[in-house]
């Protein structure tokens, strides 16, 4: 028989992790992990400064409108009124007009129905 060794079956040597500092743990990563958070909390603030810049002139325009809105009712409104106005004018104006002239129909007929009686000239016959 030979000098041969018999090969043992190989076992596997796990290496263990060496326990290193977490990211955590690194002041260096926790600074710019804070400045990043800053730089977001910022661009949030800035983007919410934004929409509400945005919103606030929206509501400005919207109010804008509604006054001019408001203007053209307030016109109309007024406009409705002065005609109204002069109608109710024009209607008096016409029924004085109407009752003047009713007196002044009824006086004629008077004065037609009671002539005032003149002393009627006297008819001469002149015969030739």
């Amino acid at each position: 028989m030979s000098n041969k060794k018999i090969p043992s079956k190989k076992t596997k040597i796990t290496k263990h992790k060496k326990k290193s500092r977490g990211e955590l743990d690194n002041p260096k990563f926790l600074s710019d992990k804070n400045a990043m958070l800053e730089l977001i909390e910022q661009a949030a603030r800035k983007e919410e400064e934004r929409e509400n810049q945005r919103l606030a002139k929206r509501l400005q325009v919207a109010k804008i409108m509604e006054e001019k809105e408001a203007q053209k009712e307030q016109k109309k409104e007024d406009k409705k009124e002065q005609l109204e106005q002069v109608k109710r004018e024009y209607l008096e104006s016409k029924k004085k007009k109407k009752a003047e002239s009713r007196k002044q129909k009824i006086k004629t007929m008077r004065e037609k129905e009671n002539p005032v009686e003149t002393k009627k000239a006297k008819k001469v016959r002149f015969a030739l």
